[in-house]
């Protein structure tokens, strides 16, 4: 019969050897982290005045869009350059108080540099855009299909809907966004077009350079209109499998809610390209 003693000892030998093992692994584990710690706070490139750190890279790793391994390295080492730039590039035009909590940190809020970016975006956008408007669309022939009409049937009925809209907005008694929702609710319209839904209101925020449309001749005759006015029912003319050459293709109206005859402020991608002469680039 094997002694008390010699079980207990047994039994204290084996908690030892599991403290032991126990102690291996949690020592294993402590190293692993640590090294990863190590990893995401590595220095990886320096744009500008910032640090970019391993741990930006593996952020916007995650939601890069599916490429292959060289692709996809170029594709995120660009956008962390370009980002710091624009961050860089804002706060050298007072657009932006930088703060450790978004930038040249390891420990960085990267949701929130993300976010501070794109404000900057927008905002360089709007101080850069030269009109702005808000129009009702109907349109009679989108992706090369007139519904269950004929082409000449469906511009008939659409010409004779926006001209009943057209008055009424023209009598103050219908407000244009209004007549979009008319528009949208449709029940002909929405089998002409079945996009009514997104394609009823057309609002827009561009600068000199950008085109409002396809359709170049449209495009003059919106810039063309005094701030706030009424614009006349305007036609919208694109490509077609109908022929080589655009044709009519829905019909419009609505007003130029903000415009200006000149402007301080680049467009976004020429003020870019301007601060980015201005950082040094380089890969640690």
């Amino acid at each position: 019969m094997v002694s008390r003693n010699l079980i207990k000892y047994s039994f204290i030998t084996l908690v030892i050897i599991l403290l032991v093992i126990l102690g291996m692994v949690t020592r294993q584990m402590f190293i692993e982290s640590g090294f990863k710690l190590f990893e995401s706070n590595k220095a990886i490139m320096k744009v500008g005045n910032e640090t970019i750190y391993q741990s930006d890279y593996d952020y916007e790793k995650q939601y890069a869009p599916p490429l292959s391994s060289s692709e996809l390295k170029t594709y995120i080492e660009d956008k962390l350059i370009k980002d710091s730039i624009i961050l860089q590039g804002a706060s050298d035009d007072q657009f932006i108080l930088l703060k450790e909590s978004f930038y040249n940190s390891p420990n960085k809020n990267y949701a929130t540099r993300i976010q501070e970016v794109e404000k900057i975006r927008k905002d360089i956008e709007e101080r850069s855009s030269a009109i702005k408007g808000e129009f009702a669309v109907a349109w009679f022939y989108n992706s090369n299909s007139s519904g269950p009409y004929t082409y000449e049937e469906s511009q008939k009925i659409v010409e004779d809907k926006i001209n009943a809209l057209y008055k009424r907005v023209s009598n103050n008694s219908l407000s244009v966004e209004d007549a979009a929702k008319e528009i949208r609710n449709d029940k002909i319209l929405q089998e002409i077009d079945p996009a009514v839904a997104s394609n009823a209101l057309l609002t827009f925020t561009v600068d000199a350079d950008t085109p409002i449309t396809r359709d170049e001749q449209l495009n003059t005759k919106l810039r063309s209109l005094t701030t706030g006015q009424l614009s006349p029912i305007l036609t919208l003319k694109t490509l077609t499998d109908r022929g080589p050459d655009q044709i009519e293709s829905a019909y419009l109206f609505g007003t130029i809610t903000e415009k200006t005859s000149s402007y301080t402020t680049l467009p976004f991608s020429k003020w870019y390209d301007l601060h980015k002469e201005n950082y040094t680039v380089n890969k640690l």
